[in-house]
């Protein structure tokens, strides 16, 4: 088994440390905007981060590490949170939607929203190359999404846009 140790900035973490340091909205690579009672949590996902909870551990075989780094080092991650600003129950039913807007909201976010995500690098619009909504199941209270790029250079500034056309109905 082989622990990670990250390099960030010139200084070593362990992975505990590293992934709090991803984490931490200081960093700019967590940025959340609440609009219209609702927050919507932006995580950008370095790769060393998303290998590490892939396989929900903060030791990682070398040989996985490795097969997972080939895997995944031509994308780039992304994670979407939403959720209401108060914390108050579910987003999806958030103004009070009839059981046939909640319906629609559910299939929105499973099949449409990605349509309406792009990441802006280097001059270009960038559609996602893989999306994935979770469940709520009706309990969990936010929205997640999942998304991945593909690789921009390293140097690119990137903006991640979402015209969320059933929520806040605004480009976020």
């Amino acid at each position: 088994l082989a622990s990670l140790l990250l390099v960030r900035c010139g200084d070593a973490l362990d992975a505990p440390e590293y992934v709090r340091w991803v984490e931490d909205p200081a960093h700019g690579l967590c940025q959340s905007v609440t609009e219209g009672g609702l927050e919507y949590e932006f995580q950008y996902k370095p790769l060393d981060y998303t290998i590490l909870q892939e396989h929900r551990s903060f030791v990682v075989p070398a040989a996985e590490y490795e097969q997972s780094v080939q895997e995944k080092s031509g994308l780039e991650y992304y994670q979407v949170r939403i959720r209401r600003a108060d914390g108050s129950g579910r987003v999806l039913e958030y103004g009070h939607p009839t059981s046939t807007e909640l319906v629609g909201r559910q299939h929105y976010f499973a099949f449409a929203a990605e349509q309406d995500i792009r990441l802006f690098a280097e001059g270009k619009e960038v559609p996602p190359a893989l999306y994935h909504f979770e469940p709520d199941f009706g309990v969990r209270p936010e929205v997640v999404l999942l998304l991945a790029f593909p690789r921009q250079a390293a140097q690119a500034d990137r903006q991640l846009r979402f015209h969320d056309r059933q929520l806040s109905r605004r480009t976020i």
